[in-house]
């Protein structure tokens, strides 16, 4: 390592160097700052011995933890920037680790503790910022070598002019002088003449171009270079010799004498004769074909996944950009553009039941299958891409002259998806979810159309394993208006947009008012009122359905309290959960402050279990079932529709009721008098009521119904004949005090 410089040299490079270039990490997490520690040693020992810098070894390492600060600092920003990573690169070369795999050493140390360090700061998509912080490190490396690289040549052209003007007397020590500088240089040197002749080389340059230094001289300067740039650099060095004081750099591409190309950098200047002659070409060239390919490599991995080697998202919406943006024909001529995504049904099953190792090598064949089935098409390759977009999701993007034939080819992938995959513990076939989206091209933007498509996904994977189905644009614009109230619901209730409702219960035997369940109901600024149902739904969609059911039970407690205070003790008031809100871990704590808090009996209060919250295995749902019970909170099974299921499971559950489901109630009112319907009806009522179980009949609408429910036996019922949801107030007048 370097010991250090003496006088001036030593002292610029300190300052280039010192800690007020790269910010201190910070000490938030101790465990980040170790692992950030660590990373600068391990980046200082893999460029130790890759080139001599001046900087002493005991400040090598924490110079290098500065660096990887200014990275982790640069990973975890937001918004996210690279150029922070150019700086760096910048102070690398400034420290003159600037040998021959000085860069690809560094790239080496960093790149996978850089993703392990932003997986443990909870980076988001750490993989491709980290993959953007290496191209920015290695662009600012590659800017600050060039930079420095010219500075040296600039040198050797002053050396060279000095030694061709000075004095016959100095000649001898310029020539030498001349001499060491062309021979030692670490770039390439030719001397040409006006007609492009090569005059004379130095040992670099015919070791770039993989010849003898004799085998250059006397040859044309064209020959060397690639046949695609011969036109432009020969028009290049012309026009120095006809513009004075002038010179150029490029990045072009010479032939080595074996065949293979390379990269480089030219700096092409004139030096002329004291007379004012035409002058030689002086042509400086830099190699910089290892960071062509690492640039070439780190794009690559930027646009294609990782596992399979496919084209990932950001390649697919370029290609969706270029294809969508082209001129559109009319006629029968005109192209179109279908993009069918895919998911794999069941993945989960097959990654958790036989390992990520079989999950991987099952994502790789799917990959290599649909390259393989789409390689095989009728249409030309650039009219086809096959991408990975997420863990198990494809994407297929076809153009087409026409329509596209969606079933052909959805049958196909189905088809070719079938053929299962042989492993070790058998064969495992799988099938796919696909959502279609086409358009002719210039209609549609890219991200419309990619949203499109994953809309049309995620809707049939609600119907079923191995569906399909073309993207409906008027089924969208309802579904796309949900959300967007789905999405202003959680801002209603900070708003006070959300009130309470109450739905009066009434004994059916002596039609008194039992109680009242509450409801929501949504004053929307826009759209006016929205009831119960729909909030709840939306609420569903988005996770507001715990606050919301929360603000609900404080509202439910505190109104029981009141009427019970008023009335007596024979009122019971409910409230019907959601399946998120019966799956809630904190519901049994919520549900307890709530009692406490307005010092309520808990057996005033009766809340509603929907069957379809249970499942079929033990659930979260069932452990607030059980804790609530033995709260002594009155607890019922909503949603119950059916004889066979729903009773049964009635039976084995500490539950006091059940509340049957509005649908059920409908149908039997539609039902005709000698209906099996009406039979069941009657049979569900005679058993609930055999077990002891207290019996709810919601959304009765008629006198005939409600003599009907009394008729079979059901205790309460609910609905538009008892009242439409109405005030605290409303439900009081109903009520006989006690």
């Amino acid at each position: 390592m370097g010991n250090g410089l003496a006088g001036e040299d030593a002292g610029g490079l300190a300052a280039m160097t010192d800690s007020r270039d790269v910010p201190p990490l910070s000490p938030e997490d101790p465990e980040l700052a170790a692992a950030c520690a660590a990373l600068g040693e391990r980046w200082a020992q893999a460029v130790y011995r890759t080139a001599y810098s001046p900087v002493p070894g005991a400040e090598l390492v924490p110079m290098f933890e500065r660096f990887v600060a200014q990275l982790v600092d640069a990973l975890r920003s937001a918004p996210f920037s690279g150029l922070a990573a150019e700086e760096v690169g910048v102070a690398v070369v400034k420290a003159r680790f600037t040998g021959p795999t000085s860069l690809r050493a560094s790239v080496d140390a960093l790149s996978r503790p850089l993703l392990a360090i932003g997986a443990q700061a909870g980076v988001e998509d750490v993989a491709t910022k980290v993959v953007s912080l290496l191209a920015g490190l290695c662009a600012g490396y590659a800017a600050a070598t060039r930079e420095w690289l010219f500075e040296q040549q600039e040198q050797v052209k002053q050396a060279l002019l000095r030694a061709m003007s000075q004095a016959r007397r100095d000649l001898a020590i310029s020539e030498a002088r001349f001499r060491e500088v062309f021979a030692r240089s670490a770039v390439g040197i030719v001397l040409s003449d006006p007609n492009g002749s090569v005059i004379e080389v130095n040992p670099r340059m015919a070791e770039i171009l993989g010849y003898a230094t004799e085998d250059l001289e006397g040859r044309a300067l064209t020959d060397f270079f690639h046949e695609d740039e011969v036109a432009d650099l020969s028009a290049s060095y012309q026009g120095l010799i006809e513009r004075d004081g002038e010179r150029f750099r490029k990045r072009r591409r010479l032939v080595r004498s074996d065949g293979q190309t390379a990269w480089v950098y030219l700096l092409v200047s004139v030096l002329r004769d004291a007379e004012e002659g035409a002058g030689l070409h002086l042509t400086m060239v830099e190699d910089v074909s290892d960071l062509h390919l690492l640039q070439g490599r780190v794009s690559f991995q930027s646009l294609h996944d990782a596992l399979t080697g496919l084209p990932n998202r950001q390649h697919l919406l370029s290609r969706l950009e270029s294809m969508l943006g082209e001129r559109a024909q009319s006629g029968p001529h005109t192209q179109h553009v279908a993009l069918y995504l895919l998911d794999l049904d069941g993945f989960s099953v097959i990654n958790n039941g036989l390992g990520m190792d079989e999950g991987d090598r099952l994502l790789k064949d799917v990959a290599k299958r649909m390259e393989s089935l789409f390689a095989q098409d009728s249409v030309e390759s650039d009219d086809t891409l096959v991408a990975r977009v997420a863990g198990d999701e494809f994407a297929v993007l076809i153009r087409t002259v026409g329509p596209p034939d969606v079933l052909a080819t959805v049958d196909q992938i189905n088809e070719e998806l079938a053929e299962p995959l042989h492993l070790p513990d058998g064969g495992i076939a799988v099938s796919a979810s696909i959502g279609v989206a086409h358009s002719p091209v210039g209609e549609i933007t890219a991200a419309e159309l990619l949203r499109a498509a994953d809309v049309t996904l995620r809707r049939i994977q609600y119907t079923g394993k191995r569906q399909w189905a073309v993207y409906d644009r008027y089924r969208d614009q309802g579904e796309r208006a949900k959300l967007r109230l789905a999405a202003a619901l959680p801002g209603a209730l900070e708003f006070g947009e959300l009130v309470a409702e109450w739905v009066p219960w009434r004994r059916l035997p002596t039609n008194d008012a039992a109680g009242a369940a509450i409801q929501l109901r949504w004053n929307h600024p826009e759209q006016g009122p929205i009831g119960h149902e729909q909030c709840m739904e939306l609420a569903e969609q988005t996770g507001a359905s715990l606050p919301v059911g929360e603000w609900m039970l404080d509202a439910l407690c505190e109104q029981i309290k009141r009427w019970r205070d008023q009335f007596g003790s024979d009122i019971f008031c409910g409230l019907g959960l959601t399946p998120l809100q019966a799956a809630d871990p904190d519901l049994v704590g919520i549900v307890d402050a709530a009692l406490a808090r307005t010092e309520l009996d808990p057996n005033a209060l009766w809340l509603g279990l929907p069957v379809k919250a249970l499942g079929n295995d033990e659930t979260e749902a069932y452990d607030n079932l059980d804790l609530l019970s033995g709260l002594g909170v009155g607890m019922m099974l909503t949603e119950v529709g059916s004889i066979s299921g729903d009773l049964v499971r009635v039976d084995e559950l500490p539950v006091s009721g059940i509340q049957l489901a509005s649908w059920f109630v409908r149908k039997v009112a539609a039902a005709s008098p000698d209906s099996l319907t009406l039979r069941a009806a009657e049979s569900m009522i005679k058993l609930a009521g055999d077990a002891g179980f207290v019996t709810i009949v919601p959304d009765i609408r008629t006198t005939e119904e409600a003599d009907y429910w009394r008729s079979v036996g059901a205790h309460a019922g609910s609905g538009p004949h008892f009242g439409l949801p109405m005030s605290a107030d409303e439900v009081a007048s109903l009520i006989k005090p006690h």
